[in-house]
């Protein structure tokens, strides 16, 4: 069964104030955090199987083509 990826649009805390940022839940499960980035999302923090930190996506949905690789590859 293909796992259910979903973007919640947040505001991120900055030094500044705060930001655009989408939480990525798998299956309803906190993954990941996404903040923008000159050429595209950074992910701020990966969790479990995508624990990682400092990637540039150019679109979320190619954001969300690497959390189904850190599904697959966890399996």
């Amino acid at each position: 069964m293909l796992a259910e990826i979903h973007f919640e649009y947040v505001r991120s805390a900055t030094s500044n104030g705060s930001e655009d940022a989408y939480l990525v839940y798998l299956d309803k499960v906190l993954t990941a955090l996404l903040v923008p980035a000159e050429t595209g999302w950074f992910l701020q923090f990966g969790l479990g199987s995508c624990e990682r930190e400092g990637l540039i996506f150019t679109t979320l949905a190619a954001a969300e083509n690497w959390v189904r690789l850190c599904v697959c590859a966890s399996v």
